[in-house]
């Protein structure tokens, strides 16, 4: 059975690979403050207004490097679709586009959807027949 967490320093040095975990989180408020903050003043902490004006919210889309513990080129949008997962990781891929990847993922329908396997097909065995999407439901 794969261990990616484990294998991931020895497949970095050996190899370049990189071991991301991604994940979303959806519903961040996109809030702003309704006045500016004032500054510190000698004797005085700086203010912060506690009233905000909020604008929807928001959609996280994130890579945590497994190696070197830091996120990176994440995707801040107001959706979670199939499409946007799917460009997420092309532009994850684009900062290194020469080495390789192994992405850890839970199994949220968008992390197995057609059109990223069609994309990993297309990156990884562009001749490849994948067949009929066969249908499951009874």
């Amino acid at each position: 059975m794969p261990r990616p967490y484990l294998e991931a320093p020895q497949r970095a040095d050996d190899e370049g690979t990189h071991t991301v975990s991604v994940d979303e989180m959806t519903g961040l408020p996109a809030l702003e403050r309704a006045a500016p903050d004032k500054a510190m003043i000698p004797g005085q902490v700086a203010q912060r207004e506690f009233e905000d004006i909020r604008h929807g919210t928001t959609t996280l889309i994130g890579n945590w490097d497994i190696v070197q513990g830091v996120m990176f080129a994440e995707t801040i949008g107001p959706t979670r679709t199939e499409a946007d997962f799917v460009a997420h990781l092309q532009r994850t891929v684009a900062t290194d586009p020469e080495a390789k990847w192994v992405f850890v993922l839970d199994n949220l329908n968008v992390h197995w959807s057609a059109s990223l396997v069609e994309w990993i097909r297309d990156v990884c065995e562009p001749d490849r027949d994948l067949g009929k999407k066969e249908n499951t439901a009874t």
